[in-house]
């Protein structure tokens, strides 16, 4: 046995000692896989994992893991959107057993949309719902604070402690700039990736348990941070997802909480706004370029198959796949439309038509924080974390949505040492003062390589 052969050997035994105590942790303190999977999602690179037939994320992993030791007994019933996303996987399985799809396509659609799905139905079965944006919320305020120091310093300390020149890891690509200004891509590998997460959490923390000034604080930072990721599509999304949630979660928040932030976004508009438009004057032909590029990607439509992966699609040598003259696709739609056709691309675009009709009538944090992303689909691919934070999130919001139901899901298991709290209402009373996170709560994945960021 090789050198290597024996490091990669006890490297797999020293990753399944730590997955079997982990899981008998979580098991005993259902919380811990709350914590453990939410800091994951925010605060561990995507590179960090192992090919074991299939590429494992760190992500994927914990996902499992959840799913596994507190899927029994979490009490969710299996609603509309759990049978539509079981049904999908289904006719991939399909596919690829009558050689229309690929293997890399199937293990893509389960272990980064099926196992984040599950996961957060589990945890959001078994938690109260506040103590979860809450944790989210603390993580998220580290994950913006590592942003800004990035911005400042320019360096990015995941890349720093998780690229030495002895490991075996690599970092997603090289850093990168636009119009002389360093991107921010925190542990996402990408800034686009980091914005389209960035407008995910602003409905979090905007109904999390926080006290208001510190919920002011991480709202500030993370509007802060996807102004310094200089991606358009990021900067509008968390700007949409902000001001959805005025709109939209009026009861998560004092009137005069809201006088502050709307106040704030009009004073920080007014502030970002040249300072973009002047990093995109400088980038010049690279800005337009990126432009063009998404128009020129309506041309892959024609190739796309009612079921099954595009006739357009091809693999090179060293096993990434493209799409006629694109070696990327930067817009998750039409690469769902490449990879699994008409059919599954339209059964997701009905939907997201129905999440938008959902969020109107009865909304909730997740949910909101889905449709305020939808637009962004169109520009950003599934990559890296975001993959599984975006599917974690679109569980959520089944979840809370079928639980605000008159005969809705119960709260399984919720707080040990508390009682099972009551049904919550479409919107949560005004919350003024903080309250503290309980201690405890029962509670896309793609191969690493490299895309060029353009939003």
């Amino acid at each position: 046995m090789s050198g290597s052969q024996a490091d990669l050997l006890a490297l797999g035994v020293l990753g399944l000692s730590m997955a079997a105590v982990g899981f008998l942790v979580v098991q005993r303190f259902p919380a811990l896989g709350v914590v453990g999977y939410l800091a994951v999602v925010m605060l561990v690179p995507e590179w960090l994992g192992l090919t074991v037939g299939a590429y494992l994320s760190p992500l994927a992993v914990v996902g499992l893991g959840v799913v596994a030791a507190l899927g029994r007994g979490s009490g969710f019933r299996p609603v509309a959107f759990d049978v539509v996303l079981g049904l999908l996987l289904g006719a991939v399985v399909v596919c690829v057993g009558a050689g229309l799809q690929t293997m890399g396509n199937l293990f893509l659609v389960l272990l980064g949309w099926v196992v984040p799905y599950t996961a957060a139905r589990v945890l959001g079965s078994r938690t109260d719902p506040g103590w979860l944006r809450s944790v989210l919320a603390v993580v998220v305020l580290v994950t913006a604070v590592l942003a800004v120091q990035e911005w400042l310093l320019g360096r990015n300390l995941f890349v720093e402690v998780f690229n030495t020149g002895t490991s075996r890891y690599v970092q997603w690509s090289e850093l990168r700039e636009r119009g002389g200004r360093l991107r921010v891509e925190g542990a996402f590998g990408n800034s686009i990736a980091l914005g389209g997460a960035l407008a995910l959490v602003v409905p979090y923390v905007w109904s999390s348990r926080l006290r208001p000034a510190l919920r002011y604080v991480t709202l500030l930072l993370v509007l802060l941070a996807s102004v310094m990721t200089i991606s358009r599509i990021g900067i509008a999304s968390t700007a949409l997802a902000l001001v959805l949630s005025l709109v939209l979660l009026r009861g998560d928040a004092t009137p005069a909480f809201r006088r502050l932030v709307t106040g704030t976004l009009l004073v920080g508009a007014v502030v970002a706004v040249p300072f973009v438009q002047g990093v995109f004057t400088e980038a010049g032909d690279e800005a337009q370029g990126s432009a063009e590029y998404r128009g020129d990607l309506l041309s892959l439509l024609p190739s796309m198959t009612v079921i099954g992966q595009s006739r357009a699609a091809y693999t090179t040598s060293s096993g990434v796949t493209g799409f006629g003259d694109f070696e990327s696709i930067d817009s998750a739609m039409i690469l769902i439309g490449l990879q699994f056709g008409w059919l599954v691309l339209v059964v997701l675009l009905v939907a997201a038509l129905a999440a938008v009709v959902g969020v109107v009538r009865r909304p909730n944090p997740p949910l909101v924080a889905v449709v305020a992303t939808l637009p962004a689909l169109t520009s950003v691919a599934f990559i890296t974390q975001f993959t599984a934070f975006f599917w974690f999130t679109v569980g959520l919001a089944v979840t809370e949505w079928h639980r605000s139901r008159p005969d809705g899901e119960p709260l399984t298991g919720a707080l040990p040492g508390a009682a099972t709290p009551a049904l919550p209402a479409p919107r949560p009373p005004v919350r003024t003062l903080a309250a503290s996170v309980p201690a405890g709560s029962p509670s896309s994945t793609t191969t690493p390589g490299r895309r060029r960021a353009r939003a």
